[in-house]
């Protein structure tokens, strides 16, 4: 039998898992709040949605008020994204007639 050793994860590698699991934990808490509620949704809900531990979950979000507010970030981010897709910081009146 022959053993492989794997090589060691990269930087980029650990952060690139690290920013998957951020967002699947965003993704199940965005859905958990839309259909139970914010006030009705709980930390250990989410983590057992996600289908990982509530301490990876805190690993990330000091909160669940925090865990919304990335949401909440990353929703803006995208929008501005839509109408300033050259992230120049000015909004033409091209990029307004597209958006």
């Amino acid at each position: 039998m022959i053993f492989i050793e794997s090589m060691p994860r990269t930087k980029e590698q650990y952060e690139q898992i690290r920013s998957e699991k951020r967002k699947i934990i965003q993704e199940t808490a965005l859905q958990c709040f839309a259909t139970e509620g914010y006030l009705a949704t709980s930390i250990n809900q989410i983590a057992r949605t996600a289908d990982i531990s509530k301490g990876l979950l805190y690993n990330d979000f000091d909160s669940k008020e925090d865990l919304l507010n990335s949401i909440m970030d990353d929703i803006v981010e995208e929008f501005e994204n839509m109408i300033d897709p050259n992230n120049d910081g000015i909004v033409s009146e091209e990029e307004a007639k597209e958006f």
